[in-house]
This record gives structure tokens, C-alpha cells and sequence, in this order.
């Protein structure tokens, strides 16, 4: 599913997380020391934004200070959204 780029990219982003941990989740809550956020959920949440955005997260952002809250991720991924506005549409096997 191809949604498009959120109204809210921070409260697409913090649903997102909410979804995958089965809680709601603010954008300041810290994730990385939460029950069931491991390296697994990390790549489930990763997957689904590029998937559902249509993008890819830039490598360098691919490290665990991006996911230290809701609001870091929402940052990247608002990053990567700004940086490459074309590239929607653009993605390999995507």
C-alpha cells in the first residue's frame, strides 16, 4: 500500500511504532528499553514505513540513535522524505 507522504509524518510514525508494540507510544517515550522493541520489531517498523512511504531510509540513518524515541525515527524519516521528494515511485522492487 502506497499512502503517500503523511500529513503528520511524526504521528504516522509514533502509530506505526504503537502498532508493533500493541500500545500507544508518544513521540518522546524512549523505545530502545521497551518490551518487544529488539532488532526484529526495528526491521518490522523499517520495512512497513518504506514499504507504506515508498522510500528508503538513507543507510546512515540506520543506526540506534534514529530510534531512540518515536520522534528521532519521525525526524529520519522526514529526513529521507525532504532529501529525495522525487525518489517516490523510484524504489527497486518496490
Amino acid at each position: 500500500m502506497n499512502r503517500g507522504r503523511p500529513d503528520d509524518v511524526a504521528a504516522y510514525v509514533a502509530a506505526v511504532v504503537s502498532g508493533r508494540l500493541g500500545r500507544p507510544v508518544s513521540a518522546d517515550e524512549p523505545l530502545l528499553d521497551q518490551p518487544g522493541f529488539d532488532s526484529l520489531a526495528i526491521v518490522a517498523v523499517v520495512d512497513r514505513i518504506e514499504r507504506e512511504l515508498d522510500l528508503e531510509l538513507e543507510p546512515e540513518l540506520l543506526v540506534p540513535e534514529t530510534f531512540t524515541t518515536a520522534g528521532t525515527l519521525a525526524a529520519a524519516v522526514e529526513h529521507s522524505l525532504t532529501a529525495s521528494p522525487a525518489a517516490a515511485g523510484t524504489r527497486e522492487g518496490g
